[in-house]
């Protein structure tokens, strides 16, 4: 099973979408969300959405915020209520 992951960058004109790498059909969504948010980090994005698996479960968009000492703020919204 493959999540669609958006990834949005500083510049406004730059989109892309990406194929993630395979994971388990019913990885608990919060290790789904983790393993995006590290990837994401290293790749010095600072905005994604995902397609969560089940699919019924929604997308959720994550907006990270990289301070210099390298502390992570994640904001994350969903588009259920129950999904987080």
């Amino acid at each position: 099973m493959y999540s669609t992951i958006k990834i949005i960058t500083n510049n406004v004109n730059n989109h892309k979408s990406v194929r993630a790498t395979p994971t388990p059909p019913h990885l608990p969504i919060p290790e789904q969300i983790a393993v995006h948010i590290a990837k994401a980090v290293v790749d010095g994005v600072n905005k994604i959405q995902i397609q969560l698996q089940p699919s019924e479960m929604g997308r959720i968009e994550v907006q990270l915020d990289v301070a210099r000492d390298g502390r992570v703020i994640a904001t994350v919204l969903a588009d259920r209520q129950d999904t987080l």
